[in-house]
């Protein structure tokens, strides 16, 4: 792990699919570059830290939520920052909805 790599705790459903309420994700500031598939926290423009799937075309940040009210943040829209990429999470098993 980079020596410069920080942890957060997940809050919310946001990217439930991925990673529950109370997970952790550990993410390297200094590895900003976006690549399609991979995950990245984001500072939005309320200044909340998320954590969102790039992909690239068109070039987005995708919750990977079941909760519909989370969107896309389209790249060429979005007042936000990427603060680095995630390079682990663990958590509960996300929730299997039927």
């Amino acid at each position: 792990m980079p020596s410069d790599a920080v942890a957060l705790r997940v809050v919310g459903d946001s990217m439930d699919k991925v990673i529950g309420d109370g997970g952790i994700v550990v993410f390297v500031p200094s590895d900003r570059a976006l690549y399609p598939d991979r995950y990245y926290v984001v500072l939005n423009a309320e200044g909340e830290t998320t954590f969102k799937q790039f992909q690239a075309d068109p070039a987005r940040l995708v919750p990977c939520s079941t909760n519909p009210k989370h969107k896309d943040i389209m790249i060429h829209e979005g007042d936000f920052q990427i603060v680095g990429r995630v390079e682990w999470y663990a958590g509960r098993p996300p929730k299997v909805m039927r």
